[in-house]
């Protein structure tokens, strides 16, 4: 019982050191005047969906297992060896099963590898009578707009035509132009605070799997 209740109150402080960070680096994904201060958007998106919950499911497992082993204890027809060792079984199979089924999830975009993930699952295959109502907005699409003078770039599944932009660009136009058909959702956040986000708007086109008119 007392290594149990041991267990049962480690488990749960790290539970709540871990539960801060995960709030603290969902708050570094979403609020981009945070992002390139202290942390990069793709490293603060790889601690938030992959580091943290897998420190957290082994935490979780064991705090709700001492507890559940507590709780056995106390009741006298079920404090028996083999139903013990049965619920304890039954509880460790549904916690892997639990992590089995997170570690075989793809990560989803992570800036630098949207073009892999979620941003090319949205962009399906276009058909005939799509392609005849506009420009469907695809990654090769926006790979297609990579000059100075036809200048797209896409910051978080957007699109932006910021060709208009360039040469009002506080930086200059050399610090856009290496990434004009590309994804810079990283090289963006890291640089630029919520304003710069605001001004971006006024140049968004659409998501990808859009359609706009040619």
């Amino acid at each position: 019982m007392q290594r149990e209740h041991r267990a049962l109150v480690i488990s749960g402080e790290l539970l709540i050191f871990v539960t801060l960070l995960t709030l603290l680096s969902g708050f570094f994904t979403t609020k981009n005047f945070l992002v390139g201060k202290w942390i990069s958007y793709s490293s603060a998106y790889r601690i938030h969906t992959i580091i943290l919950p897998i420190i957290f499911i082994p935490l979780l497992y064991v705090h709700s297992l001492a507890g559940i082993l507590i709780a056995i204890e106390r009741v006298r027809a079920l404090n028996k060896g083999t139903i013990r060792k049965t619920i304890v079984v039954i509880w460790t199979l549904i916690f892997m099963g639990l992590l089995v089924l997170y570690l075989a999830q793809p990560e989803s975009i992570s800036s630098e590898n949207n073009s892999g993930s979620i941003l090319a699952q949205t962009a399906a295959s276009p058909s005939i009578d799509a392609e005849k109502e506009g420009i469907i907005l695809t990654l090769e699409e926006v790979s297609k707009h990579n000059q100075s003078n036809d200048c797209w770039i896409i910051v978080e599944n957007k699109i932006y035509n910021v060709t208009s932009f360039l040469n009002i660009h506080p930086g200059g136009e050399d610090a856009i132009i290496p990434y004009c058909g590309t994804n810079a959702t990283e090289v963006f956040f890291s640089k630029h605070d919520q304003g710069a986000y605001e001004t971006l708007q006024q140049y968004y086109i659409g998501r990808i799997g859009d359609i706009i008119k040619r």
